[in-house]
Order: structure tokens, then sequence, then C-alpha cells
């Protein structure tokens, strides 16, 4: 019997996924990772789903202390009252049956981001014309297996997949350019709201693009979404948001340029969000004198890593959400079929993934991550336009398949 390539490809890849979730399942029983931040998200859902309050210090020791794992000194929880409506339901499971199983549905997301951004730019078509179709994807691989972002974040138990799930799987959804499709892509998007702070240019150029139906459907959909997930946690406790409002955020030190901005005056804690502020105004008013026109590259190419930059809080393993365009990058590389651009944009992702891997542990020395990304993703960007446009000029066939 002969089995066809494609379905050779899907057992190949199941097995793998399986492997892959039995070491996970197996370390986590082991109490080796996957714990630290997945049990604050825990208390704080389960206080929450019983009426209490879970940004008071001693509720959430209480707790703490009643768990027979011994989990020494734990964060606060400082999530936003409408993150309740997608974590509550970690509150649904013993803490021991919630570290394997999250860690496994954690892995899942991150394989299923990467399938669905492979496709949105049509990975399989670019790769398929690409001299070395196999070099190509071996670097896609090797990329997401080195990513040190995802690995730090499954380690600690996070939930920023959650948010990159929700990105790749709306904007798959609004590639089907359908204006009934565009609307379920927001409602899908809204679930990013988890962590809203690390896509918010992404929002911002989505608003600005309201003359236009699919992004206009996609608006739709999010306030429709955000609404849904604004209003339960009041079904759950009617203060909450009051109780949020009087929870004082410490000023944590994170590996952005708006905290290194506060570090060197931590009295003015407006300082931290200045850089996000002023590249809102700009870009706001840029668009009133020339109107951009956002694509989908745009959005993961340019104005992902820009919010990972800019925003006032992010952590290292949310550079995890830099997946997408890293893997666009490739397929840009690859696209324009220049091997010296391949081999150095290759060299400079995965370079990256290494040198977060070995570098300092403290987060805040990871805020250069993102800038390579973005370099190597607009580097990218512009050799490829200009690839086109050359082409285009001399009469060379060039249809490139990204859009």
């Amino acid at each position: 019997m002969i089995i066809r390539r494609p379905v050779l490809q899907s057992i190949v890849l199941v097995l793998l996924v399986v492997m892959l979730g039995y070491i996970v399942v197996s370390m986590a029983s082991a109490g080796e990772f996957g714990v630290t931040d997945l049990i604050t998200l825990w208390a704080g859902a389960k206080i929450a789903m019983d009426g209490g309050n879970p940004y008071d210090a001693a509720t959430l020791d209480r707790v703490y202390d009643s768990l027979p794992m011994d989990v020494g000194r734990q964060n606060r929880f400082w999530y936003p009252p409408w993150s309740l409506s997608l974590l509550i339901f970690f509150a649904l499971f013993p803490i021991s049956v919630l570290v394997p199983l999250w860690m496994l549905v954690n892995l899942l997301f991150s394989v299923l981001s990467v399938v669905l951004v492979f496709k949105i730019f049509h990975g399989d078509t670019i790769v398929r014309r690409a001299e070395h179709p196999r070099a190509v994807l071996l670097t896609i691989a090797v990329f997401v297996i080195s990513c040190s972002p995802l690995a730090v974040e499954i380690k600690l138990g996070q939930v920023t997949s959650i948010v990159l799930a929700s990105l790749g799987a709306a904007l798959f959804v609004l590639a089907r350019r359908s204006t009934n499709m565009s609307v379920l892509a927001g409602v899908i998007l809204s679930a990013s709201l988890l962590k809203p702070h690390l896509l918010f240019l992404v929002y911002l150029l989505v608003v600005l693009q309201i003359h236009d139906n699919a992004y206009r459907g996609l608006l739709k959909g999010f306030i429709i979404g955000a609404l849904l997930l604004t209003l339960f946690p009041l079904v759950i406790r009617f203060d909450i948001y009051e109780l949020f409002r009087h929870a004082a955020l410490p000023p944590f030190f994170n590996p952005t340029v708006g905290a290194w901005l506060w570090s060197l005056n931590p009295e003015h804690g407006f300082l931290r969000f200045l850089p996000a502020v002023v590249t809102a105004v700009v870009v706001s008013g840029y668009h009133l004198v020339r109107r951009i026109r956002v694509t989908s590259g745009i959005l993961v190419g340019v104005a992902l890593p820009l919010s990972l930059i800019l925003t006032p809080y992010a952590w290292t393993y949310d550079y995890m959400l830099l997946i997408p365009t890293a893997i666009l990058t490739l397929l840009r590389a690859a696209e324009i079929g220049s091997s010296r651009l391949f081999v150095g944009v290759s060299v400079a992702l995965i370079g990256a993934n290494l040198g977060i891997a070995f570098g300092p542990p403290e987060m805040q020395y990871s805020w250069w991550y993102p800038f390579v990304i973005l370099f190597a993703s607009v580097h990218t960007l512009g050799r490829w336009r200009a690839a086109a446009g050359f082409r285009k000029s001399t009469g060379v066939p060039f249809a490139p398949i990204s859009r």
C-alpha cells in the first residue's frame, strides 16, 4: 500500500504533537515546571468564582496555604476583571489536574498558531516554489523549537498562548474576505483582551481602517466580544471593577522602552506610558494626513513587534507573540529567492532565541529581542517590495503570494 505524502505528513504531525504532549504532561506531573504563574491565575479565578476578592492578598494567601504542595511565595493577582471571563475555566479543575492539562493546551495553542500563520501567508505555496523547500521548513521549525519566550511561557504556566492563538485565528478567518466572517474574526480577536496592552498598536490600526468593510466587520465583532467579556465578571461580583481599581499595580521593571524610561525617574509613573501614547498620537495623525493601508503583513510584520516594544507592560514570555512575525519574515525571504538574505535573517532570528536562552536571567534585560525581530522583518519587507517593483518594471514575472 502506498501512502500519499499529505497523509504521511499528517501522521507525522499527529505523532509529534502526541510525543510532545506526553513529555509535557510527564514533566508537569513530576512537578518540574508549569506551576509558578498558573497557581496565581487559578487561585484568582477560584476566589472570584466563590464570590471573593481575587485582588486581596490575604485571601490569596489562604488559598495558597490550603494547597497540599509547597508553592512558596506567590505573586498577587493583577489581571483585569474581564480576564476572569476566560480564566474562570481554570477554577473548574483542581490544580493537580490543571497543571498538566494547561501545559498540553498551551502547547496545542502554540502549534495551532504556527500552522494558522503558515496558512495565512500561503506558506505551502511559497515553500513549494522555493529553491530549497526543506531548508525553509527546517528553519521555521528550528526557530519555533528554539523560541526561548515560548519555553518560558510554558514553564511558568502563562496564558500568552491564548493571545497568540486569538490573533492567528482572527487573521486566518479575516483572510476569507467575507463580511460575516470578519465579524467572527473580531469576536475571536477579542479573546486577546486577556492582555490588551500587548496589541495596542494592532487594535489602533484596525480602528483606523474603519472605512474598509472587512475591518469594519472585524471591529464590530471585536466590540461584541469585548462587551461580553466585560459584562460577565459583573455576574460573579458586581463591584469587581471597583476592587480592581483599588488594587495598586506594583511598578514592575519590564523589558520595554517605557519601563526603562520610567527607571530613569521612578517618581513619574506616566513615563512608562509615554512611548505608547506618543506612538498612538503620531500614527493617528499620520493616518489623517496620509491614509495608512493596513494588510495582514503590516499588522504582523510591523505593528505587532512595535506594540511589544512600546507597551507599558510586557515580560519575556510575551515575546512568543513574535512567532508570527518571524514566520512571515522567513517566508518573505524565501519568496524573494536570495540565499544570502534568507541565511542572514535565519541566523538573526535563531541567534536572538539563543541570546535569550543563554543571556541574563532577569527579564528586563531581554528588551533587545523584539528590536532584532522588527529589524529583520522590516528589512525583509523592504527587500520583498523592492523585488516585486523591480521585476514588474523589467517584465520579469513576480507574483508575490503573501498579502
